[in-house]
């Protein structure tokens, strides 16, 4: 009796590639700028007091809140104790962002929303886009003897689509939920959670109430709650789906008829700034993270809380997200847009290529293919020398010149199970038409994934790949068929053929021989071809004086700057 065959085990190539993080001047100046798209919300879906995931048309907005001013000297310590903590310890992963878009795609009837998945480069949260785009001013940090902060992330391409999601072992999930509840982080943490429980109501206040009310409504921290939009954007020519969270809407939006990004409003808080380093630091630091979070999800308003150490209120500033830029531009500790995004854009194409050019992403992804067997990858960020800088945690710090690089390898099929897939939860039910919200789970974790992915998410874009491209081969040949008829008809209208000639010839001898045979083949008579017209003579001197000047040459196509966003970056 012959062997069976042994399931092939995959090992993880010993090649490591890496991309050397430049100079943000480098990046800064080139040309043309990086542009970026005006992100457009698609859709939002909303947690629950108990981190139930909402996507039905009735529920999604449930957990939207409306930002009211907080009064000065509010104590944020307030609720500590009481304040009520996500299971920390559970790697949710792109699982919501995938769900939401499943359903808006799901309730569609015109494919345009499919036509957008299909055309998408890159999926992921604002989370992974900001850390890359940052990584430009970490390098750079490093490089000055600053601390910086690294970073690695989960990787798959499917169907030309990158998926970028956070890298969470169940140890480094015990580990940041252990810091949240207690420790020395544990209360500023907690500031940033009763500065928003301050900021937000439930119900929409006045347009026009600027002033806080003068009861205080404060509402125990939630951590489960939440509200996300998901848009779509650009980066450079890799379109871009995006998903963040939004921490509440301006006074008067109408989110629930109309959703737009000219609403949304990122809440912060801030140790008071006493001191020019302190002004230095949040500068550099602060408004450059506070900027790109904002700028990626479209948000216009960034509204700060500064407090004291002792956890009071002290004050309160909103900047225009578009002019924080400004704020820095020509200080010693400026940093520039346009090294972020051109830096961004030069890392998602290295991604993309690397992973496409893998000897493991060649073989074709098919429905009898082993789960274990398609590529997931660590993208990670760090220093390119170990022995220059040291590592505490995800925190970099250098006293010499140490390159930063992005790093990219394959993980082997145990480094997926135990790194990736031991803390995902399990895969939810797809929606139907009859229920608004996705509410069971079904078979066992990591068997209903292919990588990192839900599995009918990746059934879903082959099916999609599948139907499109049936679509467009129809819909040419429809086309060819309709056009080549028009040409015939057009022929047969003008005298200039005889119906059964080919109607793209030239009317030459040869053409006429040929469909002079044809017709006698056919039983008729041919048709005599009458000699061609004589050339007209050539002009004489007077009319060629006459004759109207030549038209000038076409303009010079020269490189379109980009407007919008963009240009004001540039700027």
């Amino acid at each position: 009796m012959a062997e069976p065959p042994r399931k092939r085990q995959r090992r993880a190539s010993d090649q490591i590639l890496s991309y050397a993080i430049d100079s943000p001047a480098r990046y800064a100046s080139h040309e043309p700028p990086t542009r970026f798209q005006q992100p457009l919300h698609l859709t939002s879906f909303s947690y629950s007091p108990t981190r139930q995931l909402l996507l039905g048309d009735e529920d999604k907005d449930s957990s939207l809140s409306y930002y009211r001013p907080p009064r000065i000297g509010s104590d944020l310590n307030k609720g500590f104790e009481a304040a009520v903590w996500r299971d920390g310890t559970v790697d949710e992963g792109l699982d919501a962002l995938l769900y939401a878009l499943e359903t808006w795609a799901s309730k569609d009837p015109t494919g345009a929303a499919d036509a957008q998945l299909a055309k998408t480069a890159v999926i992921t949260w604002r989370g992974m886009l900001t850390k890359l785009l940052l990584a430009v001013y970490e390098a750079d940090n490093v490089n000055h003897g600053r601390r910086a902060d690294g970073w690695d992330m989960n990787a798959m391409l499917v169907d030309d689509c990158l998926y970028l999601e956070e890298s969470n072992p169940p140890a480094k999930l015990a580990a940041k939920t252990a810091s949240e509840r207690s420790g020395p982080s544990a209360l500023p943490s907690y500031y940033g959670y009763a500065f928003e429980a301050y900021c937000t109501t439930s119900s929409c206040p006045p347009s026009n109430g600027n002033a806080p009310e003068e009861k205080e409504d404060f509402s125990i921290p939630n951590t489960n709650v939440q509200w996300c939009s998901v848009v779509k954007t650009s980066l450079g020519s890799f379109r871009t789906l995006v998903g963040g969270e939004v921490d509440c809407v301006r006074p008067g939006a109408d989110p629930r008829h109309l959703v737009a990004t000219r609403d949304f409003v990122e809440l912060k808080t801030n140790l008071i700034i006493q001191s020019q380093r302190d002004e230095v630091n949040f500068e550099r630091h602060k408004l450059l993270k506070h900027y790109v979070q904002s700028f990626l999800l479209g948000v216009p308003t960034v509204t700060v809380g500064f407090r004291t150490r002792q956890g009071l209120l002290a004050g309160l500033q909103s900047f225009n997200t578009l002019e924080i830029p400004r704020l820095v531009r020509g200080k010693p500790h400026a940093w520039d847009p346009a090294a972020c995004l051109a830096s961004a854009e030069a890392l998602v194409a290295f991604i993309r290529e690397t992973l496409a050019s893998h000897p493991a992403s060649t073989v074709p992804f098919g429905e009898d293919r082993e789960q274990d067997d398609y590529p997931v990858f660590r993208v990670s960020f760090g220093p390119s020398s170990s022995s220059s800088s040291s590592f505490s945690g995800n925190a970099f710090s250098a006293s010499t010149s140490s390159p930063m690089a992005v790093t990219i390898r394959l993980l082997t099929r145990e480094e997926i199970e135990q790194e990736v897939l031991a803390g995902k939860q399990e895969v939810r039910s797809p929606p139907t038409t009859t229920t608004t919200t996705t509410t069971t789970t079904t078979t066992k974790t990591g068997r209903d994934r292919i990588g990192f992915l839900p599995r009918r998410w990746v059934e879903a874009v082959h099916e999609r790949r599948k139907r499109l491209s049936t679509t467009t081969t129809t819909t040419t040949a429809s086309a060819s068929a309709v056009a080549v008829g028009d040409k015939v008809t057009r022929a047969s209208e003008s005298g200039g053929g005889n119906g059964h000639g080919d109607a793209d010839g030239p009317p030459n001898s040869s053409s006429s021989g040929t469909d002079t045979g044809r017709a006698s083949a056919a039983g008729a008579p041919a048709r005599p071809v009458p000699p061609p017209p004589p050339p007209p003579p050539p002009p004489s001197h007077q009319e060629s004086s006459q004759l109207p000047p030549p038209p000038p040459p076409p303009p010079r196509q020269t490189q379109t700057r980009p407007t919008g966003v963009a240009a004001l970056l540039k700027r």
